[in-house]
């Protein structure tokens, strides 16, 4: 997983495993990013092989009241809605209980 061995930031964490298709290699059985250590350099993006990194969703507010909440697991980045055709974002950021006020 190239974007992780790229990352200055060391903000991506991947755990491989293999696909039941052997033409496929490998897919990602977990895929984490912080983006309180992320520096949006791009880095990422540019060595994803599949453009399953992206940079330009609009979606430009990211934060939180403690630091666990700025982890984004593959779950909670597939849940997102896709863009729409003019490629602004569907969905905001799902909001975590522990991101909300107290």
């Amino acid at each position: 997983m190239m974007c992780e061995t790229v990352c200055p930031a060391h903000c991506i964490y991947i755990v491989a495993t293999e696909h039941p298709n052997p033409e496929i290699e490998k897919v990602p059985e977990r895929f984490d990013i912080d983006l309180g250590k992320c520096v949006f350099c791009g880095y990422c993006v540019e060595a994803c092989p599949e453009d399953a990194i992206r940079m330009d969703t609009g979606i430009l507010e990211f934060s939180a009241y403690d630091r666990q909440s700025m982890v984004y697991t593959k779950d909670t980045l597939l849940a997102l809605d896709p863009a729409g055709p003019n490629g602004v974002p569907t969905s905001p950021v799902p909001i975590a209980p522990s991101r909300r006020p107290r």
